[in-house]
């Protein structure tokens, strides 16, 4: 694990802080899209994968990649499978073939697509696919 700076980590738990706001707000399966639109300083430029070639998004600042490692390590917020058209429905997708196996060692770059939950959330029914629609009501 890299070594950080000390204004690297306050910048990290800010950051958590608002991550988790923003999915208590929204009221989970929030999509990386929503993150990005929601989430001042989470859009950047790296990628956040699971493993080298399981690409979660694409997209994401450092300082981001952080604070999600940070909240999921702390079992604060999870990572839960979705279907890619929730993200097709917020407006934004991966030009990269999509994964269906978590765990699977993938040889080439491979987008799982996933929404992100704290835990009380997964405990309550909802579709994934229902939270999206708020993104298309927030457009219109």
């Amino acid at each position: 694990m890299p070594v950080r700076s000390d204004s690297e980590l306050a910048s990290s738990a800010v950051l958590a802080a608002a991550i988790l706001a923003t999915v208590e707000r929204l009221g989970g399966h929030v999509s990386f899209v929503e993150l990005c639109r929601e989430v001042e300083g989470f859009a950047g430029a790296s990628a956040y994968a699971l493993h080298p070639n399981l690409i979660l998004w694409q997209g994401v600042s450092a300082a981001a990649s952080a604070a999600l490692d940070d909240l999921q390590r702390t079992r604060r917020l999870a990572f839960v499978a979705c279907d890619r058209l929730v993200y097709f429905l917020d407006g934004k997708t991966l030009r990269l073939p999509v994964g269906k196996r978590r765990g699977h060692a993938y040889r080439r770059p491979t987008w799982y697509p996933v929404t992100v939950s704290t835990p009380t959330q997964l405990d309550r029914h909802g579709s994934a696919l229902r939270q999206a629609r708020r993104s298309l009501r927030a457009r219109a």
